[in-house]
């Protein structure tokens, strides 16, 4: 039978994990919520600390705690000899990543004049931590993403460390399938299952301050479906439906697998372009326009088919401003300036002069 300071525990520890998983869903963002989720697993465990390798840089907005990326200067020895998948027992301080030591000596350390291994560590390993899948068609579950290290302050028995760094990493995994889940519900447009504004309104700002930091160009593109409340009024409702997926799939399909894709409103969708030049993006957007213009779509018992055009207008980071609202607003202007001019074309902002028009590609 469980006392009551065991069910006590027992209930703090789920709810804790609950509110992980629910708490602020629409900001993502994969480190804070393994940073989130080691904080809590170290709470319920007595003298131990557990930290996590990612083999990805992650959102420029985590601030390294207990989740963290080496230079390849400051990795152990054993990692470039380790295979992947395989658990690691950990034999000395030294064995540890640089981070963990200076984690372990200045975040856990009473005595300064004391050596680190005297407080902080006597048995640690690393085990592997897999990627959720994300899809059906993902063959991610079996990749790889990082360690997780299980750092104990006490000599511990390798087995029962090893079986204890393997529930956690389960869990770690099972927490993060979840948490991408929900995000994936809460970002995703249900007619054309692209992202949605809710994503678009995240990712824009993640993806311009990466750009910031590896002082890279980003492309903003705004489009609209040309004379889309006609197709809904001639051909009703789910003809206009149809025309949406086909533009978000045709979308999805010329662009590369870093580029996003968003649903922004009725028939608006936005691009984000990243490490993208002006004169790459007027080349996507012209192919892109040429693609769309060639469609055709049946409808029943009308014997021509349904053919649409779209409009866009778009910025570049960092010439024309590198504020996310200052953007957004001028791409817009842009795609206002291209339906004004005849619709089927793209107007880029120029800080210099006039826009920059770009014409479809002719099939």
């Amino acid at each position: 039978m469980i006392d009551p300071s065991q069910q006590v525990h027992l209930i703090n520890a789920m709810e804790s994990a609950q509110r992980i998983q629910t708490d602020d869903i629409r900001a993502g963002g994969t480190a804070n919520l393994l940073e989130e989720l080691l904080a809590m697993l170290e709470g319920y465990l007595q003298e131990h600390y557990l930290f996590m390798e990612l083999n990805q840089p992650e959102d420029p907005y985590h601030t390294e705690n207990r989740v963290f990326m080496s230079p390849a200067g400051e990795r152990p020895l054993w990692a470039a000899n380790r295979v992947s998948g395989e658990a690691i027992w950990i034999g000395g301080y030294s064995e540890l990543p640089f981070f963990l030591q200076r984690r372990l000596r200045d975040g856990h350390l009473e005595d300064p004049e004391a050596s680190p291994e005297d407080h902080v560590f006597l048995s640690g390993v690393a085990v592997p931590v897999f990627a959720p899948a994300v899809g059906p068609d993902e063959k991610s579950e079996n990749k790889e993403s990082g360690l997780l290290y299980v750092v104990s302050a006490f000599q511990s028995d390798r087995d029962d460390l090893l079986r204890l760094a393997n529930r956690l990493s389960r869990f770690v995994t099972s927490s993060w399938r979840q948490r991408q889940q929900m995000h994936s519900l809460v970002h995703t447009d249900t007619l054309t299952g692209i992202r949605n504004r809710s994503y678009f309104d995240n990712q824009f700002v993640l993806e311009l301050e990466r750009a910031k930091r590896s002082n890279s160009q980003l492309v903003l593109v705004m489009g609209d479906i040309d004379h889309f409340k006609v197709i809904n009024d001639n051909y009703g409702h789910q003809i206009g439906d149809t025309a949406l997926q086909t533009v978000a799939r045709e979308l999805l399909n010329a662009l590369r697998r870093i580029d996003i894709v968003c649903r922004i409103g009725g028939e608006e969708f936005a691009l984000i372009l990243p490490d993208t030049s002006l004169d790459d993006a007027r080349d996507v957007v012209s192919r892109i326009q040429g693609r769309i213009a060639d469609l055709r779509l049946s409808v029943p018992e009308v014997t021509e088919p349904v053919r649409m055009t779209i409009s866009f207008g778009g910025v570049t980071y960092p010439d024309c401003g590198d504020i996310p609202e200052e953007l957004y607003r001028k791409a817009d202007k842009m795609l206002y300036l291209s339906k004004e001019k005849g619709r089927n074309r793209c107007h880029f902002w120029n800080p210099e002069g006039d826009p920059i028009l770009s014409l479809p590609n002719s099939s």
